[in-house]
């Protein structure tokens, strides 16, 4: 296990600035590379968005395929973002219900609540897998690229989710 500061993280209910996090070694390499990705489709996000303009302000001739760029790259960010969120147990949550609980059953319902939600992303892959399957060779208007590349990010999202929520259960 590796403590991390979670003055890095986004606020969140169940975390408070200051407060070190216990992500296994497997999910901190993960942590790693789902920023590094979303860095990186950020970046070009502001770049593609950045250019346009400028092409179409001082030029006027604007870039009309950066919007389908944009688009996918725009897929992607959620997928990163909810892959790094569900890592940091950093979802949207409601302990109104399970403050009453001691401590034994509250970890006894993480549990079944990580392993019911690993289990409804896993289907959601599955289903994701199968719709690129049948539409992935579709293409986009402009560039003409498959659409199987913004799709993949559902996929992505799905399956980091999946393997977040089952690394939480060594938490």
């Amino acid at each position: 296990m590796k403590i991390i500061n979670s003055g890095r993280l986004a606020m969140a209910s169940s975390y408070h600035i200051g407060q070190k996090l216990r992500v296994p070694k497997v999910g901190l390499g993960l942590v790693k590379i789902t920023e590094a990705g979303a860095a990186c489709c950020i970046s070009s996000i502001a770049l593609l968005v950045f250019a346009n303009a400028t092409s179409r302000y001082l030029f006027g001739r604007p870039l009309p395929w950066t919007d389908e760029v944009v688009i996918a790259l725009m897929v992607w960010v959620a997928a990163f973002g909810i892959v790094l969120a569900s890592i940091r147990g950093a979802l949207i949550s409601c302990d109104l219900l399970t403050r009453s609980l001691s401590p034994a059953r509250l970890i006894l319902m993480r549990k079944l609540c990580a392993l019911f939600s690993a289990g409804v992303m896993s289907v959601l892959g599955w289903l994701t897998w199968q719709y690129i399957d049948l539409f992935g060779n579709d293409v986009t208007a402009m560039l003409r690229a498959p659409k199987s590349i913004v799709y993949s990010g559902l996929l992505f999202g799905s399956l980091g989710m999946t393997i977040a929520f089952l690394l939480s259960l060594r938490r």
